[in-house]
């Protein structure tokens, strides 16, 4: 793969219906909206990262998280995007949502 060449993000309807089924990963509380990580990943300006690399997030934390920037926002909230990202990987795998299907030898 050349290094301009752009990988088309993972997008799964399902994965992000259950995440808005879940807790605001802030405020705990409900009504959720699915924040895709930013100012996190190589190869994320200008688009949405892949759904995976996501996480819920209530409509007020995410508004505020937009409007202050990434860096900022967790600094205020004491959030972490990619650990609050892997966190929702890791509640999918536990429930049976993502299945991981090694073909490579050990």
């Amino acid at each position: 793969m050349s290094a301009k060449q752009k990988i088309k993000p993972w997008r799964c309807k399902g994965y992000t219906e259950w995440m808005r089924s879940l807790p605001c990963r802030v405020t705990m509380q409900g009504g959720v909206d699915c924040h895709h990580v930013i100012n996190v990943l190589p190869g994320s300006t200008g688009g949405k990262v892949a759904d995976i690399f996501a996480f819920p997030m209530g409509r007020e934390s995410h508004s505020l998280l937009h409007s202050m920037g990434g860096r900022a926002f967790e600094n205020l909230a004491g959030i972490n995007q990619s650990e609050e990202a892997l966190y929702t990987i890791n509640q999918a795998l536990e429930q049976g949502l993502i299945t991981i299907i090694w073909n490579g030898n050990d």
